[in-house]
């Protein structure tokens, strides 16, 4: 029974398989008796009926009729979880001046920080945002601000050994790429 089943599956691939082949075939005999014409474009309009049902045609990219998350909230009202657009406006929910605050807090507490630990100063300041959203908005600001020059980063232990996170601090907290000890952990 099962190889009976198997044998039909492997005739109807091979069938086909064969379709189009031969749908291929036409195509390239169109093409090929195009190129002795004056150099026009061969027309091949019925390829699609020529292949038949074999190709899957799944197409890639947006849905037609899909929109953006910005207009997509502005119209219904509707915001994906843990996105950056505010549900009333549509518009981005951006923190102003925050490398500013970011600069103020590491100068306060002088020493090397990671980004948790400045998300946990910062979230209070800042209650429209969740925790992780707030992480993520500020991972984006501190590798902006360190190819700025403005901060720098560095990621391992006093012995050398690299570490699980990013320790933040100011550029002229360091001595080249090392970090100066006196802001040390």
């Amino acid at each position: 029974m099962a190889n009976s089943r198997l044998l039909n599956d492997i005739q109807s691939h091979l069938s086909k398989l064969e379709q189009e082949y031969n749908a291929l075939s036409q195509a390239y005999q169109i093409i090929a008796a195009s190129e002795s014409d004056s150099g026009k474009a061969p027309k091949i309009s019925n390829l699609k009926s020529l292949i038949g049902s074999t190709g899957t045609g799944k197409k890639r990219g947006r849905k037609p009729g899909s929109t953006n998350a910005a207009k997509a909230a502005k119209d219904t009202g509707r915001v994906r979880k843990g996105s950056n657009i505010d549900p009333e406006t549509g518009k981005r929910r951006r923190v102003p001046g925050l490398s500013g605050v970011i600069q103020e807090t590491l100068k306060k507490q002088g020493k090397f920080m990671t980004n948790t630990e400045i998300t946990n100063k910062l979230s209070s300041n800042y209650p429209a945002k969740t925790k992780p959203e707030l992480s993520r908005y500020l991972s984006i600001i501190l590798s902006n601000m360190k190819a700025d020059g403005t901060l720098n980063s560095y990621k391992f232990d006093k012995q050398g050994n690299p570490t699980r996170h990013g320790y933040w601090g100011l550029a002229n907290w360091f001595d080249g790429t090392k970090p100066k000890s006196e802001f040390g952990k």
